[in-house]
């Protein structure tokens, strides 16, 4: 705590404890043991069954669901010389690569088990959930139900064997395909093993396992050593240009290489727009172009948990970055009343 800081305005005052450690535990389950040992006194873990179960079980521990701000996805990488990559296609003969290159990404985004994922893994934590359909709006915001029902991601509930069919790419079934996620996270695993059994199922694709520990790492190198990555997405503002670099050509996070001059157009008078009606009509057509391109697709909004000890107070949680850490100079000891 810095001893000469009083105060900013009437939002951030004088800490309340002297020194705050932050420690990274990727593993949710390690930090549970964590808590349990009290060598942590606040946790933000991966929201899942067993963590849920592990917590209702510990003594001397508080928790709760929170809304999150981050929601799964799978994005595509287009420049790689992998299968997504007309580039790959190209070099097999085929007479339109690009077009190629996008069915087969359309193809695979059409076998991912969204709602078994659901069903399986989300719902037994956060009861009534459902898929997210769309990259730019949180379901549920004004909007959102609109955007969804005119922007094309039905796309993906079409059979993925006719779309590879009509895109004359038989003999090359099956197609392989390397998805990187988070080994670590058993959350990330499970949904691995889902997407792996529904995109063999048919014989379309061969879906090798690429997960690891230091994924992000790989993530941002982009050596050409994975196809589609599994992984989240924070906001940090509830602005539409929020979601500006994800897919803008050259966009910090537009990891795939993902390039249209329309979408780029829509995001630069985006940047300028205010009017509602007009701001809605540039997110349904660029999610348009989104889906029909097979950029990638959203799966499920994050469920949210934190856990504490009972002698810690003030221990809460907000949607956006920094999320547990938003009212941090609140946080206080019970002891220390």
């Amino acid at each position: 705590r810095n001893p000469n800081f009083t105060a900013y305005g009437n939002v951030v005052q004088r800490p309340i404890m002297d020194e705050i450690t932050v420690r990274i535990i990727p593993d949710a389950m390690s930090q549970a043991q964590a808590l349990q040992n009290v060598e942590v006194d606040f946790i933000d873990p991966t929201a899942d069954q067993d963590i849920l179960h592990t917590l209702q079980g510990m003594p001397g521990v508080e928790y709760a669901a929170v809304d999150t701000a981050v929601y799964e996805h799978l994005t595509m990488i287009m420049d790689n010389l992998g299968p997504f990559d007309p580039a790959y296609w190209a070099e097999r003969g085929v007479a339109n690569p690009e077009e190629a290159a996008r069915a087969v990404r359309v193809a695979f985004l059409q076998t991912v088990p969204r709602e078994q994922i659901i069903d399986l893994i989300i719902d037994p934590v956060a009861p009534g959930s459902t898929t997210r359909d769309s990259w730019l709006i949180i379901p549920g915001a004004p909007g959102y139900d609109q955007l969804t029902a005119n922007a094309g991601i039905d796309l993906f509930n079409e059979d993925a064997a006719a779309t590879l069919h009509d895109a004359g790419l038989d003999e090359f079934l099956p197609i392989d395909v390397r998805v990187l996620y988070a080994v670590q996270n058993p959350r990330r695993a499970q949904q691995f093993q889902l997407i792996q059994a529904a995109g063999q199922a048919d014989g379309l694709f061969r879906v090798i396992d690429e997960g690891d520990e230091t994924w992000g790492v790989r993530l941002r190198q982009n050596t050409g050593s994975f196809d589609v990555a599994l992984f989240g997405w924070q906001g940090t503002s509830t602005a539409f240009l929020n979601a500006e670099a994800n897919t803008i050509t050259g966009g910090f996070n537009n990891i795939g290489g993902f390039s249209n001059a329309r979408v780029d157009e829509l995001w630069a008078e985006a940047r300028t727009t205010t009017d509602p009606a007009r701001i809605q009509a540039i997110a349904t057509e660029m999610e348009s172009i989104l889906n029909h391109e097979g950029f990638g697709v959203p799966i499920f909004q994050h469920p949210g948990l934190i856990a504490w000890r009972d002698d810690v107070q003030n221990a809460s949680s907000i949607s956006l970055a920094p999320t547990i850490h938003w009212n941090f100079w609140d946080w206080q000891r019970a002891a220390e009343n």
